[in-house]
């Protein structure tokens, strides 16, 4: 079920009516807004929408601003960016595999969470700025190991550095902290975010260098499902 709390109603009717728009049927919900509705951790208010080919541009910027008067604030090659109803969304021809099939839920094509990770993952390493990027790699460590996050990055990214990756989810020097997020759990401070990240990169670290033992501290010397490529998809 989703958490429909997170998203304003008429952005959800706005998410719900794209969908059901043929010129848009190849496109999927993804980013915060598609992780907020499946995990109910956050409040989100933009709508993200990805497909894996080329699109015509202009002629779908067209038919946004004849039918959702939208407003066009960039169009360019396989993106759109604009506002309809002062919701912004952005458009985006996105050409990497995706790690499970998209499931429709409600009426909305939703990327798996595991693709969300890995792209969060990748928003960090090209950006690392946005404190909600890192708030949502807080809430997915509660679901998946942070080896089981890398190893999602990896198959979505194949060229991607795992090293970069793991120094850009530690450095936290350019985060901007001005940006608001409305969080579901009102305690949950930046401090608390940073070190939970940090933990889980630096057990995994610790884990590497002591394969014969796990998180209890018991041999697991015989455990063969270890390692890079353990996640079972």
């Amino acid at each position: 079920m989703l958490h429909k709390e997170t998203v304003k109603p008429g952005t959800l009717d706005l998410i719900k009516k794209l969908m059901r728009d043929q010129q848009i049927n190849s496109f999927h919900l993804v980013g915060g807004t598609a992780m907020a509705l499946q995990m109910g951790h956050r409040e989100s208010i933009d709508i993200d929408l990805f497909n894996s080919g080329d699109f015509d541009s202009a002629q779908l910027a067209d038919h946004l601003k004849t039918h959702y008067d939208a407003r066009i604030k960039r169009q360019s090659g396989n993106y759109i960016s604009g506002s309809i109803l002062n919701v912004d969304f952005d458009i985006i021809s996105h050409k990497y595999p995706t790690i499970r099939n998209i499931d429709p839920q409600e009426g909305i094509r939703i990327m798996s969470l595991e693709d969300i990770a890995a792209m969060k993952i990748n928003a960090i390493v090209n950006s690392g700025r946005r404190v909600k990027d890192f708030i949502d790699i807080h809430y997915l460590l509660k679901k998946f190991s942070y080896e089981n996050i890398m190893d999602f990055y990896h198959i979505k990214y194949p060229k991607a550095d795992l090293v970069i990756a793991r120094l850009a989810l530690l450095y936290h020097g350019e985060v901007d902290l001005s940006v608001p997020v409305i969080l579901k759990d009102e305690k949950l401070t930046w401090e608390i975010v940073k070190s939970s990240i940090n933990s889980a990169v630096y057990e995994y670290d610790w884990m590497q260098h002591n394969p014969g033992f796990n998180r209890e501290g018991n041999d697991n010397s015989e455990d063969t499902g270890r390692g890079r490529g353990g996640y079972r998809r």
